[in-house]
């Protein structure tokens, strides 16, 4: 039942689900709705299934429009912040879908808008793992490779689009799959794909017996779980692989320690849940052993702490504060 608090909400707008989560003024989520995204309907009909969602929480929780301060949606794509269009976003087939405008005349409450891992990291800086912080990296290795940065409260951002794309910086390794002479992504070597592409290839010669006999050749029956069993069943050549990919991923962040001075790194998302010894340790040694040891020696390596609410906390957190910060102008 209302009792007349401020309650924000985040949206988590996914490639294959969207939720909504109302927050008290304590940060507790009060409701939440999930729903799936079906991007392919086009983004008139996922407007109003944002819309819904929203809605509905606002019911369930019986609190009224005028008692939200602010709506944050994270988007998985490239978004412009200053005006609240989501300018593209993929795994959806949106594109131009001023989203901000949309929900703002809807519900009444200052929206913002963000990139949906700029707004995971925003969260772990506020109410997870990065609590305490100076300056916060977050780096969520999935599909891709994605990362953001927290400077003294800051999110680091271009001017009007997010920035730290991680997974997109080259490394300087041979790829079959590129141009002679290009070097790959960093996010083919240490995303999802790239891991169990590398792990059927081993499955196919014979140095996965474990592997090959749960999930063939497949590649899409490669998730987490198969490869962590595979490990545990002593397929050699996948525990090396996943070795190897976080070895990289860490001389990846070794970089951005040398460039930012992050005192914490946080490391989320599905892969890290399920090797999270394996990552820690990982992404920890190749920062002392490649960042300067002046910086190197102030970082400490984190498990994220809010698991699925993340984009959406972080998203609720940020249109949060700046929206108080505007109202202190």
């Amino acid at each position: 039942m209302s009792d007349g608090s401020k309650y924000s909400i985040g949206f988590d707008l996914g490639g294959t689900k969207m939720m909504a989560c109302l927050f008290d003024d304590k940060f507790k989520a009060v409701a939440r709705r999930r729903r799936p995204a079906k991007g392919q309907e086009g983004a008139d009909q996922g407007l109003e299934r944002m819309m819904e969602c929203i809605q509905a929480i606002l019911d369930e929780a019986k609190v009224s429009q005028e008692q939200v301060a602010a709506i944050g949606v994270g988007c998985p794509g490239v978004v412009n912040l200053s005006n609240g269009v989501l300018r593209h976003a993929p795994n959806l087939g949106w594109t131009e879908v001023p989203i901000g405008q949309v929900i703002r005349s809807r519900f009444g409450a200052p929206t913002k808008i963000l990139n949906d891992v700029d707004a995971g990291a925003y969260g772990e800086y506020k109410l997870g793992a990065g609590k305490g912080a100076s300056t916060l990296v977050a780096v969520f290795p999935g599909t891709g490779v994605g990362a953001g940065c927290v400077i003294e409260g800051r999110l680091l951002t271009g001017k009007n689009a997010s920035c730290m794309e991680l997974g997109h910086t080259r490394v300087h390794l041979s790829h079959l799959g590129t141009e002679r002479g290009e070097p790959p992504v960093m996010e083919s070597i240490c995303g999802r794909l790239g891991i169990a592409s590398a792990a059927i290839a081993e499955a196919y010669r014979g140095n996965a017996p474990f592997l090959l006999k749960e999930v063939g050749t497949d590649l899409e029956n490669v998730k987490s779980g198969a490869l962590a069993r595979a490990i545990d069943a002593g397929d050699l050549a996948i525990r090396r692989i996943m070795e190897n990919s976080i070895h990289h991923l860490g001389v990846a962040v070794s970089n951005v320690v040398d460039l930012l001075g992050p005192d914490v790194v946080v490391l989320g998302g599905g892969l890290v849940e399920r090797f999270s010894k394996l990552y820690l340790r990982g992404v920890s040694a190749a920062i002392q052993r490649y960042a300067s040891a002046a910086l190197a020696q102030e970082v400490e390596v984190r498990q994220a702490k809010l698991g699925d609410d993340a984009v959406a906390a972080g998203a609720a957190a940020f249109a949060l504060a700046q929206t108080q910060e505007a109202a202190l102008k």
